[in-house]
């Protein structure tokens, strides 16, 4: 089982590099348990918009910056003057590939949601395609 979430620790792969690997090896959709996890909120310039991205670890290693689609979960932290705040909550991570940008990557996008197991919410948070 590869330690990596989808082949390495950026927030991206190279496109060349998932056609290289055999089809049994490649996968696009992963559960996780994340460790750590902080969700930053930092408005880029004075006329940006705000931009809410998270890092957590998973398997020992720090991915950094990735980027909130859900909006559900991003709003609650636009509302949150900028910073960096501990998500304490314990979570699932659905992680899927994104189609391959102009620059010939796919990334690795990050949205929030809650989801059921018997009579408890538990938080999750869904990097999705």
């Amino acid at each position: 089982m590869n330690t990596f979430l989808f082949y390495d620790a950026d927030k991206s792969i190279e496109g060349a590099y998932l056609k290289s690997l055999n089809k049994a090896d490649r996968y696009s959709l992963i559960l996780i348990s994340p460790e750590d996890i902080c969700v930053h909120v930092k408005q880029w310039s004075d006329n940006g918009k705000k931009k809410v991205t998270m890092s957590f670890n998973y398997s020992g290693i720090r991915y950094w910056y990735v980027s909130i689609t859900d909006t559900e979960f991003e709003n609650i932290y636009l509302q949150y003057p900028d910073g960096n705040y501990n998500y304490r909550e314990n979570c699932l991570l659905v992680v899927s590939l994104r189609d391959m940008y102009t620059d010939k990557k796919h990334y690795k996008p990050a949205g929030a949601d809650t989801v059921g197991v018997g009579q408890t919410r538990l938080p999750w948070l869904a990097l999705k395609a």
